[in-house]
């Protein structure tokens, strides 16, 4: 295996560590074939068809931890010689209660980074402080600064060694990431929206049934005197913070009554017993606490654990980037009305482009390929294949005039919707819809970009124009359907004799996945209730 060992300033800034990368070990190469193996086990067989082989590294890098820096490990999977710039993705786990089921040591959420790198895009996943190759002993789980700082500082490794791994990123960047890793990915936007937003910009992040309401919509959930699916979560949430903090408890009695002042402790430093310390506990979790510490938190609003979970809420800040939060109602361990929360709030306080999207009503586990499925397909979307499309328009002459990103616009065959092949089309028309598409005379990447004479020159916001927006658009197995409505209605899809073969009831602020499985190949459109102009159009392949 190759190992190559870097060596880095002893000075570190902890407001933005530029020097992080400490080493990175080539663990496992992948060929296409290997990858239709992987795929077919992963459940995609037929959805997903890799085009490349990827190369799996475990990195190891510095984090922020405790006022100094900690070593912690990540995953970094690339795809082999792709054609076009691959975007920087970042896969943020799930709860795991071993020390070394995390990605970069194989655990099953790798899968998710090969098959996504297998398309032609760079993943990294984080491992967390604490868990994979971390020397601390116990993760800080749920803690919003933490786990945000992990992925920063992976993304910022990533983009150090484009030239020792021979890759080069475009200017695109995802995060998704599910259950904790849904918190995490929220957090991880929130920082970098925040302190670091000279260094990242944010294509879009794709939360999955997170707790973004620590402190409210999930408290309720776990201590509502009921069975609660997983009630090691509470200690393993208490104790990881007295990590970060150290002011939650003098001594363990204070927080925990016998046996769970003693076996908690051990089942977690151990890092091996996985769920089966979920059956240790008391399935009421608030049993397993001392009445000292119950009348504290719930009667005491400066009760320190209180206090540190409010502080792990994500509802204080109002994303500005594109984000969509994937959850189902059914969910026994994160509660749905964390992403319910969020939307609210976040769309009161002016975000953007913030919605919770409604995917089932599966339980916790059985939401996850339903998320998986949804989130690949939104960012799959918003692909630009390292080809940044600059439109501007001159209102003396009413043209459109086409441009490049740092690149050069001749290195780019262009083609307009009248067929035209110029960097400019004239007598542009309101209000009408415009695309154009570029592709690399080299390399034979594309891309691209629908808009409207409103949209380039900012005169009307994407609410007072109707905006459909289908992706995949051809697709074989799911489309989702993505529309700017004001109200609710009825929505028709009708095949190409105008026959109607699906109807649906569209909720506003959703975004409907929609298996398309059945349907025969052909020309699809989309109408609105009441209307016979049809709003769009997709191809079943």
């Amino acid at each position: 295996m190759k190992f190559k060992l870097l060596f880095f300033s002893l000075f570190l800034s902890l407001g933005a560590l530029k020097a992080q990368l400490v080493s990175y070990e080539l663990i496992e190469s992948y060929t296409v074939s290997e990858m239709q193996t992987i795929i077919a086990a992963f459940g995609a067989a037929g959805v997903i068809n890799p085009s490349y082989g990827v190369d799996l590294y475990r990195v190891k890098y510095r984090t922020e931890y405790n006022d100094s820096t900690t070593v912690v490990t990540g995953a970094l999977v690339i795809p082999q010689n792709p054609d076009c710039k691959p975007p920087l993705i970042s896969y943020q786990h799930g709860t795991t209660f071993t020390k070394l089921g995390v990605p970069s040591y194989g655990s099953g959420e790798l899968q998710i980074c090969l098959v996504f790198a297998s398309e032609g895009n760079v993943l990294v996943a984080p491992d967390y402080i604490g868990l994979g190759g971390s020397i601390i002993p116990l993760h800080p789980y749920q803690h919003a600064f933490s786990q945000a700082h992990s992925t920063i500082n992976l993304l910022r490794a990533a983009r150090e060694l484009q030239v020792d791994l021979n890759f080069e990123l475009s200017n695109q960047l995802f995060l998704f990431g599910y259950s904790q890793g849904g918190h995490a990915t929220a957090a991880a936007l929130k920082y970098i929206e925040q302190e670091y937003s000279d260094e990242f910009q944010v294509t879009a992040a794709m939360p999955m049934s997170g707790a973004y309401d620590l402190s409210g919509s999930q408290t309720d959930f776990v201590n509502n005197g009921l069975p609660y699916a997983t009630p090691a979560y509470l200690p393993y949430i208490v104790m990881g913070y007295q990590t970060v903090y150290h002011d939650l408890y003098d001594s363990i009695q204070q927080m925990f009554v016998p046996p769970y002042d003693s076996t908690m402790p051990y089942y977690f430093l151990d890092g091996t017993y996985g769920s089966f310390i979920n059956s240790q506990c008391d399935p009421i979790p608030i049993n397993m606490f001392t009445q000292q510490a119950q009348d504290g938190f719930f009667n005491d609003p400066n009760f320190p654990f209180a206090v540190r979970l409010r502080e792990n809420d994500l509802l204080d800040w109002t994303p500005q980037s594109k984000i969509r939060m994937y959850y189902c109602t059914g969910d026994e361990q994160v509660y749905y009305r964390n992403s319910v929360v969020a939307d609210s709030v976040w769309n009161y306080n002016g975000a953007p482009d913030a919605a919770a999207v409604f995917l089932s009503n599966e339980s916790h586990g059985g939401c996850i390929d339903n998320a998986i499925i949804a989130a690949r397909l939104f960012f799959g979307n918003l692909l630009n294949n390292g080809i940044e499309i600059l439109i501007t328009y001159d209102a003396g002459a009413n043209s459109f005039t086409v441009n490049i990103l740092n690149d050069d616009i001749n290195n780019y065959d262009i083609l307009w919707p009248d067929g035209s092949t110029g960097t400019s089309i004239s007598n542009v028309i309101a209000n009408a819809n415009y695309e154009v598409v570029l592709t690399n005379k080299t390399t034979g990447c594309n891309n691209s970009r629908r808009f409207t004479k409103e949209t380039v020159i900012g005169i009307a916001s994407r609410a007072e124009l109707l905006s459909v927006n289908i992706y995949p658009n051809p697709s074989s197995e799911f489309i989702i359907i993505d529309m700017n409505l004001a109200e609710n209605k009825i929505v028709n899809i009708v095949d190409s004799q105008g026959k109607l073969v699906y109807s649906f009831g569209f909720q506003k602020g959703t975004e409907p996945m929609i298996n398309i499985s059945a349907l025969s190949k052909g020309n699809y459109y989309v109408l609105l209730e009441g209307s016979t102009d049809y709003a769009a159009s997709f191809v079943k392949n």
